[in-house]
């Protein structure tokens, strides 16, 4: 439409000329009214044609400058869309608690009603969230948690109880405090970052973890945080110093190499392994811990400067047919192999105690080999009382037939004449 009026225009103009110049070589007054009169109707039309054509070319302007302008809100919207989706990306309603220093604590699950929780890196007010606080989803109905990058800490029993199946544990996190991880039943696999430094007791247990490697960043792992999961392989760090009370027992792991550096392991760290066959434990190993009722176990390797085997250590290991003892070694405790698979045993020189009722129920033991240097009583002279440490030490080995090369009944008169009976041999 802009174009023919433009042309339109531009005629009128050239016949406007051509009349003038008519006009110009005219002698006639009539003829001459005639031309000055459509002149004028010419130049009045050529002038309403101006007045429109400037109006189109100004409307022409305002379409372009609305054109782009829709452009920019288009683009605006488009910016705001995508700025809302990020953030609709996380979990909405969750709760935290500012801890006036500009970082947050995720304390629970709010409003929330999402089953794959997505946590923020900060809270709606700005603070930058760094830790998944106590109890923050306590026995609620969660599937999957990502973590930002910003969390150092997992605190108490923060998803116990959950049916969580995946979550991350981001680098930076140092802390996950005790039950953490508790009876997270669907909870198979967990990946623990380079900077973690503390588990707390229980933190996996009763979880469904089947293998776990330990960062050379983590120095000890509290009491009783793995147990009864069904983990069967374990990848220890180096800097690893000391394992817990019971921290593995009631496990899957067959074989058990724990490396150097390990200094103390709790009582009760690996017992009840039923599938554990074979343990290793390093020269720098002084506490040994317990394997009670390790069932499958049939070689045991231990340190060569370990000096007492705890109480109960290997009590009721049913196949566990030989073990040899180091020299350094100065006291085995109470029960330590009842009821184990020992056809003989050696007793190393500088023993100077078995406490208790060390080889009670070993019905295939059959030769033992003692040293001088026991200790069987301690002497009370103000009430003339001979206070028996080895008490049942022998009791129910059916087929012991030599101590020291002697009938153990022999070999036991030969000591003390209440020893033989004190001992459990008749």
């Amino acid at each position: 439409m802009k174009n023919n009026s433009f042309r339109k225009t531009i005629a009128l103009i050239a016949c406007l000329s051509l009349m003038t110049s008519a006009f110009a070589g005219c002698s006639d007054k009539k003829e001459i009214d005639k031309y000055k009169d459509r002149i004028e109707e010419l130049e009045e039309e050529n002038d309403e044609l101006r007045e429109k054509l400037d109006e189109y070319e100004k409307g022409g302007k305002k379409s372009d400058d609305k054109e782009k302008t829709e452009e920019a809100e288009e683009t605006d919207e488009t910016e705001t869309t995508e700025e809302t989706a990020a953030e609709s990306a996380y979990s909405e309603g969750l709760e935290f608690v500012s801890l006036g220093n500009g970082n947050a604590v995720l304390t629970g699950i709010g409003t929330c009603t999402d089953s794959n929780i997505v946590v923020p890196d900060k809270t709606p007010a700005g603070d930058i969230v760094t830790e998944v606080g106590k109890e923050a989803f306590l026995y609620k109905s969660v599937s999957s948690v990502v973590l930002p990058d910003t969390i150092t800490r997992i605190g108490d029993s923060a998803f116990t109880g959950t049916g969580i199946s995946s979550i991350n544990l981001p680098e930076g996190l140092t802390t996950i405090d005790a039950k953490a991880f508790h009876n997270c039943y669907n909870l198979t696999s967990i990946e623990l970052p380079s900077t973690l430094t503390f588990i707390g007791e229980y933190a996996f247990n009763l979880s469904a973890i089947e293998s776990i490697s330990l960062p050379s960043s983590l120095t000890e792992i509290s009491a009783y945080a793995f147990r009864e999961t069904p983990i069967t392989t374990i990848e220890f760090s180096t800097g690893l110093t000391t394992i817990g009370e019971g921290a593995f027992s009631s496990t899957k792991i067959t074989e058990l190499t724990i490396p150097e550096g390990v200094t103390t392991i709790g009582d009760g760290a690996f017992d009840q392994c039923g599938l554990l066959t074979t343990v290793v434990l390093p020269n720098s190993c002084v506490d040994i811990g317990t394997y009670k009722y390790c069932k499958s176990l049939t070689s045991v390797t231990l340190p060569s400067s370990l000096t007492e085997i705890h109480e109960a250590a290997f009590a009721k290991c049913s196949n566990l047919p030989a073990i040899e003892l180091p020299e350094t070694l100065t006291k085995i405790g109470d029960d330590a192999f009842e009821g184990t698979a020992l056809t003989s045993v050696v007793i190393p020189a500088n023993v100077t105690l078995l406490d208790g009722s060390v080889f009670t129920d070993c019905e295939y033991l059959s030769s033992v080999t003692l040293p001088d240097t026991i200790e069987w009583y301690t002497y009370d002279e103000q009430y003339d009382y001979k206070d028996w440490n080895s008490y049942g030490c022998f009791d129910n080995c059916p087929r012991l037939e030599s101590i020291n090369g002697m009938n153990p009944v022999d070999w036991a008169n030969g000591i003390d004449e209440e020893l033989a009976d004190t001992l459990g041999l008749v």
